[in-house]
């Protein structure tokens, strides 16, 4: 004996909301791809087919449709999803689109709680890191100016001392100009001052 059920309604209810959910998934501003535990994906949205848009990259190991390699990237956090079942961050330059990325790698799990299949969402941070890198730069850049100008400066006070102020007195080391310093504090004040060394300790 067999019972039979009509389940078209169901299964035209179920295409529906698929249908439904890889429309809101695709429109997202970050691609996705969902890998098995090999790294052969299997489902990409539109955001990801538009970011890599030579080929289908369904079918293929990760890393060799979006990298063009034989192994998987180093660092690579769907591999360090599937060992620890943790979430992981990545950001990386890729070498076919010469963009950064910032992916997010996220295990799937099944009912024991194992790692079936990795989901990775990607986001495109080039413009990030641009700003990030001309920051940089900016700050290399000023730091090497305020250097330079406290050089400046101090060989300025040198010549300052030196050939100004106290053009009787001989020498250029960091003692005298030390002397020479204290001396420039207190050369507009009524205060006596006392300057004390022993002879010869100064090489001209």
């Amino acid at each position: 004996m067999s019972i039979g059920e009509d389940v078209t309604d169901v299964q035209q209810a179920l295409a529906d909301e698929k249908a439904r959910m890889d429309v809101v998934l695709s429109n997202l501003n970050t691609g996705l791809a969902l890998m098995d535990k090999d790294l052969t994906v299997v489902w990409v949205n539109e955001k990801t087919r538009l970011a890599f848009p030579w080929d289908d990259p369904v079918g293929k190991k990760c890393f060799a449709f979006a990298e063009n390699s034989s192994k998987p990237c180093e660092g690579c956090g769907a591999l360090r999803t599937l060992k620890k079942g943790e979430i992981h961050e990545t950001e990386r330059l890729n070498s076919k689109t010469n963009r950064w990325y910032l992916i997010i790698s996220m295990p799937v799990k099944d009912a024991t709680g194992s790692v079936v299949q990795v989901l990775e969402s990607s986001t495109d941070i080039t413009e990030r890191k641009e700003l990030e890198t001309a920051r940089d730069q900016a700050m290399q850049e000023i730091e090497a100016l305020k250097n330079q100008l406290e050089e400046e400066n101090l060989q300025l006070k040198e010549e300052l001392l030196l050939n100004k102020d106290f053009k009787e007195i001989v020498g250029r080391s960091n003692a005298i100009l030390y002397v020479l310093e204290r001396i420039k504090q207190v050369a507009e004040t009524d205060a006596t001052v006392l300057i004390q060394g022993k002879p010869g300790w100064e090489k001209s």
